[in-house]
């Protein structure tokens, strides 16, 4: 059988992927999910979470379903190998080890539960659903990354298959990172640009290219990329992944604690499980205004740093730096993570923006591993309800909330409203 980048026809591509599963070894996924499952397993036990499917560009899915079921019953015959697991007690910060021996006995045990993925088609044939069925949240919280990698990389497989062929497409991709590359090797402030491959979930095929991309740009641009999310990629290159927490750890908490205290609830959880290391607050799960009136002097002064996932990045930059400035914290020494839709023209922006203000980290997915001449995918899985409760991510950017509860959704809009106005008092006392 041809290799994955010999295959030039829509059959050869059927025959292959319903063969060959996209996923080879269950570390293809980003680190912040064995982080956040670490939490879940110390703090957490017993609590369960229900993922849902969204598919926010609208392409038509549902073709692909005989395909994306099999899949799925490949990658719930993986296990961790114990080579897998030795690499991830080697992890360490600081002089500290990430990922404790009591968590990794367990997930060398996990197996992935087939029944746990529902795949259904709506009755138009066209809007794939798919639901990540109700259970211990350490025990499904990895499925999120590998469904959305094998759904991109079905697509992405398929379409270049009916459009000339996978080498065409690859060709294709790798030129066009060249002249990004060559781009940014053309400004003056290269030396200051750092950047994170953050392309797993949304890249084009499977991890091979996802490791041309990271080799092409490590080659070219050696101190410009400092790492990956993708744990494979880490293991294959013998570096420590990059990765902290993502927005269904701040949502779970919701249902813990309640929406108004979720996040201080989760960044104190957070501390308590890491101490000084992977501290990145995540500020988007109920907007801006919201994360800033909750971070606090004694959070922002023990935290790295904040990222931006939703909204003017500009604008939420200005104001992390209002924000330093007004709790009396150097904001040059604290880093700022982007990672909302970036390319490397508006990095280089953002960078010349804030440099000397904020120490800027650029999380680049998509733009850096899927852009061969395909329509991107924008597809997420978000969890939905955890301890039996309805959660809700309330974007800076509507298209990016969820939340399927009606009821709920209006509730955490009128909690995050109330804390908007919070907001526009909160430096009162600095402008007096």
């Amino acid at each position: 059988m041809k290799t994955l980048f010999q295959l030039n026809t829509v059959k050869e591509a059927q025959e292959y992927l319903m063969s060959n599963c996209l996923i080879k070894s269950l570390l293809d996924t980003d680190f912040y999910k064995f982080t956040m499952q670490q939490v879940a397993f110390f703090h957490l036990k017993g609590k369960k979470a229900k993922f849902e499917f969204k598919n926010r560009n609208k392409i038509e899915l549902a073709r692909y379903i005989d395909i994306v079921n099999k899949q799925f019953d490949m990658l719930c015959e993986l296990t961790f190998k114990k080579e897998e697991i030795e690499y991830l007690a080697t992890l360490t910060k600081n002089g500290k080890r990430l990922l404790q021996d009591e968590y990794l006995d367990a997930l060398s045990e996990l197996k992935l539960k087939r029944e746990s993925i529902v795949v259904y088609a709506d009755q138009d044939g066209k809007t794939l659903h798919i639901e990540i069925a109700e259970d211990e949240w350490f025990e499904n919280i990895l499925f999120e990354i590998y469904v959305l990698s094998i759904v991109n990389g079905v697509h992405s497989v398929m379409e270049a298959c009916a459009n000339g062929g996978m080498q065409k497409f690859v060709n294709q991709g790798m030129e066009r990172l060249s002249k990004k590359i060559e781009f940014a090797k053309g400004q003056k402030n290269l030396e200051y640009f750092k950047m994170v491959d953050m392309g797993t979930r949304r890249r084009f095929a499977d991890i091979e290219y996802q490791m041309m991309c990271y080799q092409l740009m490590k080659k070219e641009l050696p101190n410009n990329l400092i790492g990956s999310s993708n744990v494979y990629i880490a293991y294959k290159l013998g570096f420590v992944p990059s990765g902290t927490m993502a927005h269904e750890f701040l949502q779970a908490m919701q249902s813990v604690v309640g929406i108004r205290q979720s996040q201080s609830f989760a960044f104190n959880l957070w501390k308590k499980q890491y101490g000084e290391n992977l501290q990145i607050a995540l500020s988007d799960i109920l907007g801006m205004n919201p994360f800033f009136v909750v971070f606090n002097k004694e959070l922002a002064e023990h935290y790295e740093g904040a990222r931006h996932d939703s909204g003017n990045p500009f604008d939420w930059g200005d104001k992390l730096i209002k924000h330093y400035n007004y709790l009396g914290i150097d904001s040059s020494k604290k880093t700022a993570v982007f990672s909302d839709g970036l390319n490397f023209e508006k990095a280089f922006k953002l960078l010349d923006h804030f440099l000397g203000k904020l120490n800027t980290v650029y999380g680049i997915g998509t733009n850096f591993t899927n852009d061969t001449g395909l329509e991107a995918l924008q597809i997420v899985l978000k969890m939905v309800m955890f301890d039996g409760k309805s959660v809700a991510k309330k974007s800076d950017d509507p298209a990016k909330g969820m939340c399927k509860d009606v009821e709920y959704n209006i509730k955490v809009s009128a909690i995050a409203e109330q804390m908007n106005k919070e907001y526009e008092h909160l430096y009162e006392e600095v402008c007096a």
